[in-house]
């Protein structure tokens, strides 16, 4: 529920984790330090930042089918430190989306839960990224909007730590969504 009101989704997928509840047990929520459906809906970390509907646009293909193709050639050969998590193509159009896992410097998962995930598996969420593939066009949520719902009690002083992450991440997904 956390992620799908941060996405805006129209419905907040409560009735998904109340079954996931029943189904596997609940011990314990984590992250989002607390902040409200509304909250998460019309998040801005600060003045400069990006708001959810600011994306990172990585390609354009001549088709849907393309766009597929050229991401899942990228991911295979793991282009920009990108591997694939999942892949979801969603049912009644022409969306999929990918969740990347990315390995190298300043752009892999390793090296930021390291500096920013201080409350043991707090973070955990936060991963992978994702690439949605719209119709034709590849988009990602920009980084620094994507970190910092991600971890919402981070002070400025800690996303510091991470500063070259937002740009290596944009260039290693749009490595992995460019025909080389």
């Amino acid at each position: 529920t956390y992620w799908a009101n941060a996405f805006r989704l129209k419905n907040g997928l409560s009735n998904i984790s109340k079954n996931l509840a029943e189904t596997l047990g609940n011990v314990r929520s984590f992250g989002g330090d607390g902040l409200s459906a509304s909250e998460l809906r019309n998040y801005h970390y600060t003045v400069g930042m990006p708001y959810f509907n600011e994306v990172d646009e990585l390609a354009t293909y001549s088709s849907h089918e393309e766009g597929i193709e050229v991401i899942e050639e990228g991911l295979k050969q793991r282009r920009g430190g990108g591997r694939k998590v999942f892949r979801l193509d969603i049912p009644g159009g022409t969306q999929t989306v990918w969740g990347v896992g990315l390995t190298k410097g300043c752009s892999g998962d390793r090296y930021i839960m390291h500096r920013i995930n201080k409350n043991g598996d707090s973070g955990i969420a936060h991963l992978p990224y994702q690439i949605l593939l719209n119709g034709n066009k590849a988009i990602a949520l920009r980084a620094r909007f994507r970190l910092a719902v991600a971890f919402p009690g981070l002070s400025m002083g800690t996303f510091m730590q991470i500063a070259c992450a937002p740009d290596a991440i944009k260039d290693a997904l749009e490595a992995v969504a460019t025909r080389q």
